[in-house]
C-alpha cells in the first residue's frame, strides 16, 4: 500500500515536529521513507522555489490610490449563526469603506432569500475541510477587480465581530501588512487571515506556481499554503504574526493560545469539548454553547481582537440569559 499525501503528512508531523511516536500505521519502513521524502520539500531550495521567488519584483503595491476599501469573505455552511451583530457591524459602515463576499456551501440556504445578504453571495465553488483553496482564491481574484480593496479579511460562519466597523477600519485600511495566527511548531496558519492587496494578488494571480511549491506534500492548504509562500518569497517582514480571529484552542496546541478563554468559561459557563479520536488535543478548537459576560466585555476592550469564532448559534450569556448576538450588539 502506498501511503497518501494526508498520512506522509500525519506521520511527518509526529516524528519531526511533535517528537513523539506516531500513531500506529501499516508499512512503517515505507511511512518512513515518505515520511524523508515530504520533510525534504520543506528543507530544499528546489527550481520551483526559485520560480517563485522569481515574482517578488513584480509584486502589486501593498496600498492604493484614493480611498482604502476593507473586503470580508464569508466561508460559510448554511449561514451566519450571529446574523444580528454581523447585520449591525455593516450598517454602521460607510459602504464606500467594504466590500462584501459571501459562499455559502448549502444553496438552499436562506441567505439567499435575505435582501441584505443576497446580493453579495458569490457562485458557489468546491470546499471541504482543510481544501476550500480553489473556492477561495477565485473569491480573492474576483475581490482584488476592485481597485480600492487593500486587505481581504476571511471570516467564518460562527464567528462574532468584537469591535464596530470603525476600529475594524482604522486598523486595517492602510495597512502595509498580512496577518496571519501562526503555529510556529508546525510551520502553518489559521486560515481566518487578513491578506494584503500585494500578498492576496501574489496568491490568487500565481495559484499555479504556488501549489507547486509543495507537490501534495501538505495535507491542509487551507493551513500551509499561504504562511509557506510568503516565507519562501521571503516577505517575513511584510506579515504580521498576530490572530486577527480570536480562537480558544487549547494549551498544548500550535496555534496562539489566549487566556480570555478562561473568562470566557467561568463558572456556571461551558464549551463543547472538541474530540481528537487519535488522542492529545482536540483537532478543532474549542465550541462556546455559553459564555460569561466579563471574557466577551474583555474581548471587545483588548486592542489585539477584531473578530471570534466558534460560538453556537444558540449560545447565551449566563449572568442575563441573552442571545449572545444581542448582548454583543450593546457593546459595539
Amino acid at each position: 500500500m502506498s501511503p497518501s499525501p494526508a498520512h506522509v503528512l500525519t506521520f511527518t508531523r509526529h516524528l519531526l515536529v511533535l517528537n513523539s511516536p506516531p500513531p500506529p500505521m501499516p508499512g512503517l519502513v515505507r511511512w518512513m521513507q515518505a515520511a524523508c521524502a515530504a520533510a525534504s520539500l520543506l528543507m530544499e531550495d528546489e527550481p520551483q522555489d526559485v520560480a517563485w521567488k522569481a515574482l517578488k519584483p513584480s509584486l502589486a503595491p501593498a496600498t492604493v490610490a484614493g480611498k482604502p476599501k476593507v473586503a470580508f469573505a464569508f466561508m460559510l455552511y448554511d449561514g451566519i449563526d450571529h446574523d444580528s451583530v454581523w447585520k449591525k457591524f455593516f450598517e454602521k459602515a460607510d459602504p464606500s469603506e467594504y466590500t462584501l463576499a459571501i459562499h455559502l456551501k448549502d444553496v438552499n440556504s436562506g441567505m439567499h432569500r435575505d435582501a441584505f445578504w443576497a446580493k453579495h453571495i458569490v457562485q458557489p465553488g468546491p470546499t471541504s475541510w482543510c481544501h476550500m483553496d480553489k473556492t477561495r482564491l477565485r473569491m480573492a481574484r474576483d475581490i482584488y477587480k476592485d481597485p480600492q480593496v487593500t486587505q481581504l479579511v476571511w471570516l467564518s460562519g460562527d464567528s462574532i465581530p468584537v469591535k464596530p466597523f470603525n476600529k475594524v477600519y482604522a486598523a486595517y485600511a492602510h495597512s502595509q501588512h498580512s496577518q496571519f495566527c501562526v503555529d510556529e511548531q508546525r510551520q502553518r496558519s489559521e486560515m481566518w487571515a487578513v491578506w494584503n492587496r500585494r500578498h492576496g494578488m501574489l496568491f490568487s494571480d500565481h495559484e499555479p506556481e504556488l501549489r507547486s511549491l509543495f507537490r501534495g506534500a501538505f495535507v491542509c492548504e487551507d493551513e500551509d499554503l499561504y504562511l509557506n509562500g510568503m516565507v519562501k518569497m521571503g516577505l517575513e517582514e511584510e506579515m504580521e504574526k498576530v490572530c486577527p480571529m480570536w480562537t480558544n484552542w487549547g494549551p498544548k496546541k500550535g496555534f496562539m493560545f489566549n487566556q480570555a478563554g478562561e473568562r470566557l468559561r467561568g463558572p456556571g459557563c461551558g464549551v463543547k469539548k472538541n474530540f481528537n479520536p487519535l488522542g492529545g488535543e482536540p483537532a478543532h478548537p474549542n465550541t462556546f454553547m455559553s459564555v460569561c459576560a466579563k471574557g466577551i466585555e474583555e474581548l471587545v476592550q483588548d486592542d489585539r481582537a477584531f473578530f471570534a469564532r466558534k460560538f453556537d448559534k444558540a449560545a447565551r450569556v449566563v449572568e442575563t440569559g441573552e442571545n449572545l448576538g444581542d448582548y454583543l450588539k450593546k457593546l459595539l
